[in-house]
């Protein structure tokens, strides 16, 4: 709504940095009025080498290996 829009650009303006979770984010910030150096693109995405999946464990629970 408009109400939240103009609630949540003065709450950007306010902070002294904004965290934007991509670049697309950041570009909208910016349009908004926001100061491009306050802005902090910080993308949405996981360490695959530290969240890599474990082997299978569904046997030990008596579960099917093709469910899901």
């Amino acid at each position: 709504s408009a109400l939240n829009a103009k609630w949540e650009r003065k709450a950007y303006l306010q902070a002294r940095q904004v965290v934007a979770v991509s670049e697309q984010v950041r570009r909208e910030l910016i349009d908004i009025g926001i100061d491009a150096g306050r802005i902090v693109a910080v993308p949405n995405g996981v360490d695959a080498e530290e969240f890599a999946p474990a082997p299978s464990q569904r046997a030990k629970f008596g579960l099917p290996q093709d469910g899901p």
